[in-house]
């Protein structure tokens, strides 16, 4: 290509998107020579692009015509390679050939240099997955999926032909603005009938090359070339519909990912960006916009993390709006595109190309419509539109008035609004005051003024009004991303988009409880750094007998810490560099591998309190990584890098030797001392597999071997010798070891694991990673067939360099060491995780005392006051328990409410005293209690009445029959009004008469909770399949839907300030809504199972979440 200007790298990265998307397949290579300077980014991005961008369609006339041509092999799987098609960022298509038969396809597969990359392998399954769910005649269809040597293939229909990309790029070329070549030899359909079908031409082409085929299409346009274009949409739009019907939503539709065979027939292809809806997984990079800059929806540039359908009816107008004007929509590099599409300026495409008729337009711009809501409902409403217009019929699209493009244009440019109003008040004052000063009209003249005076203070106002709009939608979509981040443990990501919202100046201080939690969460503890090693320092261990650490590294030196003051106590000398380090469980000796350049590499072991060594040749050619002392101090154990174990008497004497074919990083006695585990790799026919390997001892011969599911490198075993931990490169499992049984298994940990660790009572799993990172978990308790995954970790990172090993010094302090030369402790009792209360389970949560406790009702029907600080409960006094268990307190907190067997029992909340008892109104039992807002009046609900006491006396003064299922009553502040939810419906009753105000009727589905919004002008409501409604209180008219619980919402709250809803859900997630705009801003795992109830501090301070397997208290104090 002819070298072009360019400044950056994202302008270098937006020309190669450019000529990728025309069609043409251009090696990176080849590419980045005119610029050498941003050699290393590019390719660094293009690989980057391999989890994050769109693979190459699947055609026959994307055949690279680089020189030299490129090297393929010759056979995959069944299939002979005929020639490659194209290369994308993930994938290469060859032309193939099944062996046998003669037919031809577009085979897939992975490019090998990024082939081990898991993000890249799900993908790729995933496009197998969603491709065959389709059933299309404008989808290219899935063949056979298959998978050799590890590397999985799709094989696909060839479509033989160019991409619309390359079409349009032809046409762009074509110098003059007439309609298409009247030469063509379409034949147009004669009645309306006919406009049902596919659009085609009638003879084949034969293929050269993508030039002269897409030269040879243009042609064939005729000057009915619109309906053309309309007619291929619709095929495509009707393509699209039958994908979002199953759920899929294709995320980059665009004119290179649709394919034009040698009959004009158009086909779909290219699903590897899309997205299961019923998941909304994303696989490529948290917090990253996927898909092609110039055909995405404002909803994708904003990094929306739920998209829908929509979103492709907006890339299907943009690809529809190109192909008709022959122009992008959007112009410049990605950035400006971005804030073009985001602020919503589209130029009409009839200014580019004024032969564009005016309905086709019309159906343009409402498919690019910049708000989802005001684009064609579905894809298929869309093709209908097309089909009209191409029949000469008239369109259901309507383009905006001149009042809408005018309030858009205000929308979009607030300060020139304002400034022209400014301008033309000043002349109609002028003309005005030039027309009557001193005259009869100078009172007229100045109610004028008032009157432009009040409108510029409500544009001012308005002004103001978007301004904080705009501010809330970004802090909004810096938390949802922050929360996405901390999931990943990306704690820098984490800290960096938090900052973003630190209040500059004046600037309105938008934090709230979600912004201030994970703030807490994702602080790391508090860290002792033990500083005295010249290099890096590979491994430390703890000195059982005392409050002291062990460690050892490249500058040849042994250095003994005090853990608590973190000073060096003394130093050994030992020479040589040293990799791994032991001591005995007397705590009297050490062990160390010392290695040499040259090899054969002895032993050291010294004596802590005098600092004698013995050297014993331990004859490893390669570095000692790992050595143990067996409990008893009998036995001395050591691992080669590559290849053996040794054991040794204490006098030097080998005792045996074995090879274990792998990279020896772990081996560790048992704790009573009759095992070994060492790590081995066993090789069969099919491969090589790592596992940990159980030795007797003292005989030193196999036991049994502990098969996991991935190559293991290194171990560790629990002070009670109960459970063994093995690491992979990113996988950890938990194992029951008496049982031999797998108990917990956590895949994809972020960065490469180096070294694994325990804790003695076999409560927490620590992790040390090349990134830098150090996770620690808390370990799994049940033994679940090793299908459950770890809670989620905290991630302690201080810098990049290579955490090289880790242990736990004690219950709460773990110990990491790093090629930086440091060694350093961590307190994790600092860091503020959720804390886990005492495990008794609660039915109800009653309400907030003060900042301190809060009251609940127990299982056992007990009412229990907690203290939030230490969590810890006292009882306030005993009830006995009824099935719902039902308790509510008044404001002030100083009476109580309860259900019993026999009916309610009221409790003095100071003293526990109960001060009388009243009889229910019906044998079932009560299903939740409510005070109204003055507290004159008990709500106590049943399944299908609503009992009201008078609290003076509590006599009944009223009984109002239920529809439905009832589950909850809720008093509203501000409307005097009952809401009475119900599995089925939900009504409002007015609080004075007790007439009902409105039911909701069936519309809503199956309600679990609900309650009113801060105000009172809306009401939201949990849904059993973890929906949650937004509903007028007026009126019960649904505003929006918040979805995201996977299971049935179980409780709902606000936070102080009112702007973000939190829920609860029986899938163990706590979610932060703003739910005004209907977004999510974050979700944490509460780590205490499916969560029941929960209460939030009136100033915001905590939350405190009731779950199945126990109690938890998320605080945002320090």
């Amino acid at each position: 290509m002819n070298r072009k200007t360019i400044g950056s790298i994202e302008e270098l990265m937006d020309e190669y998107q450019l000529q990728m998307d025309t069609g043409k397949d251009v090696d990176p290579e080849q590419f980045v020579r005119s610029w050498p300077q941003y050699r290393s980014e590019f390719l660094d991005a293009v690989r980057h692009q391999a989890s994050g961008n769109s693979d190459p369609p699947v055609s026959s006339q994307t055949i690279l015509e680089t020189n030299p041509p490129p090297v393929f092999p010759s056979q995959i799987g069944p299939y002979r390679i005929l020639g490659q098609l194209g290369r994308g960022g993930m994938s290469i298509v060859y032309k193939a050939c099944r062996d046998d038969s003669d037919q031809e396809v577009a085979l897939k597969v992975i490019d090998p240099a990024i082939a081990g990359d898991q993000d890249v392998y799900r993908r790729f399954r995933r496009e197998a997955e969603i491709v065959q769910r389709l059933d299309h005649q404008h989808v290219v269809s899935l063949i056979e999926v298959g998978e050799v040597a590890d590397r999985p293939y799709l094989a696909m229909d060839l479509i033989d032909g160019p991409s619309l990309a390359g079409l349009i790029a032809s046409l762009r070329e074509q110098a003059d603005d007439q309609v298409l070549s009247s030469s063509a030899t379409k034949v147009f359909p004669a009645d309306d009938s006919e406009l049902q079908g596919s659009s085609t031409w009638t003879r084949p082409v034969n293929v050269h090359s993508n030039q002269m085929e897409n030269c040879r299409l243009a042609d064939k346009l005729n000057n009915a070339e619109f309906v053309t274009i309309a007619c291929m949409m619709a095929d495509v739009a009707e393509a699209l519909h039958s994908a979002h019907l199953l759920g899929i939503v294709h995320r980059d539709v665009k004119p290179s990912n649709l394919l034009l065979d040698r009959a004009g027939k158009i086909w779909l292809a290219d699903f590897g960006l899309a997205l299961l809806s019923e998941g909304q997984t994303l696989l490529t990079q948290t917090g990253k916009v996927v898909g092609t800059p110039h055909y995405m929806s404002p909803e994708q540039t904003s990094g929306q993390r739920m998209v829908d359908h929509r979103t492709d009816i907006y890339s299907l107008g943009a690809t529809v709006y190109e192909f008709a004007a022959r122009n992008r929509p959007y112009a410049g590099d990605r950035q400006q595109v971005w804030r073009e599409i985001s602020d919503g300026r589209l130029t009409h495409p009839s200014r580019i190309r004024a032969s564009i008729p005016r309905q086709l337009e019309s159906i343009i711009l409402k498919s690019m419509a910049h708000v989802p809501s005001d684009r064609y409902a579905t894809a298929a409403d869309m093709a209908s539109d097309l089909r009209r217009f191409a029949a000469g019929k008239a369109i259901k699209a309507r383009r905006p008035g001149i009042a809408e493009h005018a309030i858009r244009w205000v929308v979009r440019n607030p300060r020139r609004t304002m400034l022209t109003a400014i301008v033309l008040s000043s002349i109609v004052l002028g003309v005005i005051a030039f027309q009557h000063i001193g005259g009869r009209r100078l009172e007229a003249m100045n109610e004028k003024l008032a009157s432009i005076n009040a409108v510029l203070e409500r544009t001012n106002s308005d002004l103001d009004h978007s301004r904080e709009l705009l501010q809330r939608n970004l802090y909004v979509a810096d938390m949802a991303s922050a929360y996405r981040a901390y999931a990943l443990q990306d704690i820098d990501e984490v800290h960096q988009l938090l900052d973003r919202q630190l209040p500059q100046g004046d600037e309105v201080d938008l934090r709230g409880f979600e912004w201030w939690l994970l703030d807490r969460l994702s602080r790391p503890p508090t860290v002792t750094q033990l500083v005295g090693h010249q290099g890096p320092v590979y491994e430390a261990t703890v000195v059982l007998q005392s409050k002291h650490l062990l460690s050892v590294g490249e500058d040849g030196t042994s250095r003994l810490w005090d853990i608590d003051t973190g000073q060096q106590l003394r130093q050994f000398e030992v020479g040589q560099r040293m990799n791994a380090i032991a001591v005995s469980s007397d705590s009297a000796n050490y062990l160390t591998g010392v290695n040499h350049p040259d090899g054969d590499n002895p032993l050291s072991f010294g004596s802590l309190r005098t600092g004698e060594t013995t050297r014993i040749p331990s004859t490893h050619d390669s570095s000692i990584e790992s050595v143990a002392i067996s409990p008893d101090g009998r036995f001395l154990a050591s691992a080669g890098r590559y290849g053996d174990v040794a054991i040794h008497d204490v006098d030097g004497n080998q005792l045996h030797r074995w090879a274990t074919d792998s990279r020896n990083e772990s081996l560790q006695f048992s704790p009573d001392g009759k095992q070994l585990l060492t790590v081995h790799r066993t090789i069969n026919d099919i491969g090589k597999f790592g596992h940990a390997r159980v030795w007797d001892v003292p005989g030193f011969e196999k036991w049994f071997d502990l098969d996991v599911d991935f190559n293991v490198y290194s171990l560790d075993v629990s002070g009670n010798g109960e459970r063994v931990v093995l690491a992979g490169d990113d996988t950890v499992a938990l194992v029951d070891l008496p049982n031999r049984k797998s108990i917990a298994v956590q895949n994809e940990v972020r960065g490469r694991v180096r070294d694994i660790a325990i804790s003695d009572d076999g409560r927490f799993i620590a992790a040390a990673c090349d990134n830098g990172a150090v996770h620690v978990w808390d370990a799994p308790i049940d033994a679940r067939n090793g299908e459950s995954g770890f809670p989620p970790s905290r991630t302690i990172v201080d810098g990049d360099d290579r955490a090289t090993s880790v242990v736990f010094c004690d219950s709460h302090r773990v110990a990491a060491t790093r090629e930086s030369g440091q060694v350093q402790v961590w307190d994790l009792s600092t860091q503020n995780c959720p804390r886990l209360m005492q495990p008794a389970y609660v039915t109800e949560s009653i309400r907030e005392i003060d900042s301190n406790q809060v009251l609940v009702r127990l299982e056992t029907g007990d009412i229990a006051r907690i203290d939030i600080a230490t969590g810890a409960s006292t009882l306030v006094s005993q009830v006995q328990a009824d099935y719902f268990n039902c308790a509510v307190a008044t404001k002030d907190g100083d009476v109580i409410v309860a259900s019993n067997p026999t009916g309610f029992v009221v409790i003095d909340a100071n003293s526990g005293d109960q001060i009388t008892d009243f009889p229910g109104t019906t044998e079932e039992s009560c299903r939740k209690l409510a005070f109204s807002t003055d507290e004159s009046r008990l709500l106590a609900l049943y399944a299908y009445q609503l009992c009201v006491f008078d609290t003076s006396d509590w006599s009944i003064v009223h009984t109002i029959p239920v529809v439905g299922d009832a589950v909850r009553v809720e008093c509203s502040a501000h409307r005097g009004e009952y809401l009475i939810t119900g599995r089925e419906r939900m009504t409002v009753i007015d609080g004075e008469t007790m007439e009902p105000i409105w039911d909701s009727g069936q519309k809503l589905g199956s309600n679990s909770v609900a309650a009113y919004a801060p105000g009172g002008q809306s009401i939201i409501a949990g849904q059993t399949d973890g929906t949650i409604e937004v509903l007028d209180a007026i009126d019960g008219s649904r505003i929006s839907s918040l979805k995201g619980h996977r299971l049935s919402v179980s409780d709902l709250v606000f936070s102080a300030d009112g702007d973000t809803l939190v829920s609860s859900g029986y899938d163990g997630t706590i979610r932060f809504w703003d739910w005004k705009s209907g977004r999510e801003m974050g979700t944490l795992d509460m780590q205490v199972g499916p969560v029941s109830r929960y209460i939030m501090s009136s100033g915001g301070r905590f939350l405190v979440a009731f779950g199945s397997d126990g109690n938890s208290i998320w605080s945002i104090d320090d």
